[in-house]
This record gives structure tokens, sequence and C-alpha cells, in this order.
């Protein structure tokens, strides 16, 4: 079920923090590796991935997904 399409950050930040929400950082291994920060805290799957763990997810907590 999905609430809304677009979060802004501090909605997100304050979601995580309150426990209602996870971020998961659906960007490709190269891309991270590029990346000069991660969100401390995400769960990483690649797109790849995805498919096959999706099960590890939280179904009790909101997923916002982040990817580049």
């Amino acid at each position: 079920m999905a609430e809304q399409l677009r979060i802004d950050p501090t909605d997100a930040k304050r979601r995580v923090e309150a426990g209602e929400a996870i971020i998961l950082d659906v960007v490709s291994p190269m891309a991270w590796e590029q990346l000069a920060r991660a969100i401390r805290g995400a769960v990483r799957i690649s797109p790849d991935e995805l498919g096959e763990r999706w099960q590890e997810l939280p179904r009790e907590r909101a997923i916002i997904a982040y990817c580049t």
C-alpha cells in the first residue's frame, strides 16, 4: 500500500527516527562506489537483487526508497 509517491527529506528523517519507516537504498553497486555519501542506517539492496531480497524488508514500517 503506497501512501504517497514523494516525501521531503525532513519528513523522511522524522519518520525513520520515529521508527515508522526505513530507507531502502536501491542504488546500483557501481553507483555506491562513486557516491561520496550514503544514507546512514539505510538498507542497501541493488535493483538487480530486489526481486530476490524483498522479503528482507519489514512489513510493519513504511519503506522510503532512494535511488539516483
